[in-house]
Order: C-alpha cells, then sequence, then structure tokens
C-alpha cells in the first residue's frame, strides 16, 4: 500500500468532484456531505464515466 496527495485538502470543498488517473487505476476523489470518498471513475456494470454520477447516502448512480 501507498499514499498519494492528489489534491490540497484546502481544494476539497463540499460538492468537489475530480477524475484522477495513478498508473492503471482510474478513481475520482468526491466530497459529498461533509465526507471525503476515493472510487473507482467507471462503472462496472455500463462502463460509464462515474465522474457525473448522482451520489445519494454513500452510493454512486451511474448517469446513463
Amino acid at each position: 500500500m501507498r499514499f498519494l496527495s492528489l489534491d490540497k485538502l484546502i481544494n476539497v470543498q463540499e460538492g468537489y468532484r475530480k477524475r484522477f488517473k495513478i498508473d492503471v487505476i482510474d478513481l475520482i476523489l468526491s466530497k459529498e456531505n461533509h465526507e471525503i470518498v476515493a472510487f473507482g471513475a467507471v462503472c462496472p456494470h455500463q462502463e460509464q464515466s462515474l465522474e457525473e454520477g448522482q451520489i445519494e447516502d454513500g452510493i454512486i448512480f451511474c448517469p446513463r
């Protein structure tokens, strides 16, 4: 396991969502409801980007 700095904490405000590619891992860093989370950037069912997906109660929904 390794730790990487993706952005400065001051930049990660409510509603923040940004896509990052680290080696072969494609992920999204997001702040919703005062929680900062990272998740895979592609829906495993539809293979669509989750960058525009809606987050409700900690669940991301594919925008498709």
